[in-house]
């Protein structure tokens, strides 16, 4: 990896003490009493006193660079504690899937006696499962970092606004309020570059017609599969994405009431939200001449030869919507066991070319001594009888271990999906050797579609300043 001080410094500068820049300027041909000298006044030393400043490198490198590329990030974060209220800022830049510089989080926080306020660019939760969830749809997880304890680089922090009330030490009632933001959308983001989201696949050909999920096979998957790239087979889906300014109709807004105990965490959530996965609009005629053909390898034929054609346009729009959900959620231990569940209830679920209702049950179970073990489930079904879908993830992690000056610690991912007929899994492994604020992880990524996606190794640097 070659080395950018330019990069390096961009996330450093802004964040040194102050008073580096405020040491006086010694002359061997001036007098002491002749050099000048500077104070910042003391309410910025104050400032600098009370912020935390800390800052993320990682450098993660593929060997197999077809697929995947090679992924840069560095976060430079600090946080301003008043007494009664939080600063938080975080400046990121990531080379994944283009290179920029950008507002990662910014938020201000008020804590009164009986309410707490949060404004601005952050993350938040609601729920109990820690991996499948469609109760927790406030920030998208970045998928290269599933493992990482930042949960400003965990996930991605969005602009919102949430107000809780405590009326009793066990009870709170929360207000959220999400502007909508199309750079949410998950057709395409961040779980495609680490090849581990397998529901956009399941989508597109599981529709319940025989018709589209051939179209989803042979139009749909093969874009998604490419990772997204504004490449010629991708360009009339990119070409369709709606671009739509936050207003008031497509705001986001959830209702949540949690009681606290000792021993167990339940909850009640209600959310009215805007879809991040749209409806496929297809060209009626398209669709009429694939059913009209007799069979399978005379539709695929024709599909193959409409596509080879520029001035076809197979997907006339993509829709997006608003649908309601209400979920309850539950959370226990049992000595060294946690368990914990999500039951929700969503009106409408895009299904290509329609909407579905969908009910899903999530499961999970934790389990730490010598070794730490995190399993989950989830269930999801559709309207149809014979359509449903079932998730598992199992993550499998030891505890550090000394060897010389270095600790050692093994992790594993396992992730696996049973859609109707198409089932597809990961497994992602690795070692990780720490040393003070410096990590390298050595990795192994394999996957079940071998056609899309070929196994490869990685290695990894992070640094914590």
């Amino acid at each position: 990896m070659q080395f950018h001080p330019s990069i390096f410094a961009l996330f450093i500068t802004p964040f040194m003490p102050l008073d580096l820049f405020a040491s006086q300027t010694e002359s061997n041909n001036l007098n002491e009493s002749e050099v000048a000298t500077f104070e910042y006044p003391s309410w910025v030393s104050d400032i600098a006193d009370d912020t935390e400043f800390k800052t993320t490198l990682i450098y993660r490198n593929f060997l197999d660079n077809q697929y995947f590329k090679d992924s840069v990030l560095g976060l430079a974060e600090a946080q301003y504690q008043g007494e009664d209220y939080t600063v938080d800022v975080g400046i990121m830049y990531r080379n994944v899937p283009e290179s920029e510089v950008s507002l990662n989080q910014f938020s201000y926080a008020y804590e009164a006696d009986n309410f707490d306020f949060k404004a601005g660019k952050f993350v938040s939760k609601i729920g109990v499962m820690d991996f499948l969830s469609f109760v927790d749809v406030f920030n998208n997880t970045r998928a290269e970092y599933f493992d990482d304890a930042n949960v400003n680089i965990h996930y991605k922090p969005s602009w919102m606004v949430k107000l809780d009330a405590y009326p009793d030490d066990n009870t709170t009632f929360g207000l959220y309020l999400k502007p909508y933001d199309q750079d949410s959308n998950t057709l395409f983001g961040d779980s495609i570059q680490f090849g581990l989201n397998s529901v956009v696949p399941f989508i597109v050909t599981n529709t319940g017609n025989s018709d589209l999920d051939l179209i989803g096979r042979e139009v749909l998957l093969p874009a998604y599969e490419d990772g997204g790239a504004k490449d010629a087979g991708s360009d009339y889906i990119f070409d369709k994405l709606p671009n739509e300014d936050p207003r008031f109709d497509n705001t986001s807004i959830f209702l949540n009431f949690v009681i606290t105990e000792d021993n167990y965490t339940f909850g009640a959530v209600h959310t009215s939200a805007y879809s991040s996965l749209p409806i496929f609009i297809f060209d009626t005629d398209f669709v009429s001449a694939v059913g009209a053909l007799g069979t399978e390898e005379d539709k695929e034929q024709y599909i193959a030869d409409y596509l080879e054609d520029e001035n076809n346009e197979p997907i006339k729009a993509l829709e997006y919507f608003r649908y309601n959900q209400f979920a309850l959620y539950y959370e226990s231990s049992i000595g060294q066991f946690g368990y914990r569940a999500e039951l929700s209830y969503r009106d409408k679920f895009p299904l290509i070319y329609r909407t579905s209702s969908m009910v899903t049950l999530g499961l999970g179970v934790d389990h730490q001594s010598t070794f730490y073990n995190n399993l989950e489930f989830q269930y999801s079904k559709f309207d149809s009888s014979e359509l449903d879908a079932y998730y598992f993830i199992w993550l499998f992690k030891t505890d550090s271990k000394r060897f010389g000056n270095w600790d050692v610690s093994l992790q594993n991912m396992f992730t696996y999906g049973v859609y109707d007929s198409y089932d597809v899994w990961a497994n992602f492994s690795g070692v990780q050797l720490e040393l003070d604020n410096y990590q390298i992880s050595l990795e192994y990524l394999t996957h079940s579609e071998q056609q899309y996606l070929n196994d490869t190794a990685a290695i990894k640097f992070k640094v914590e300043l």
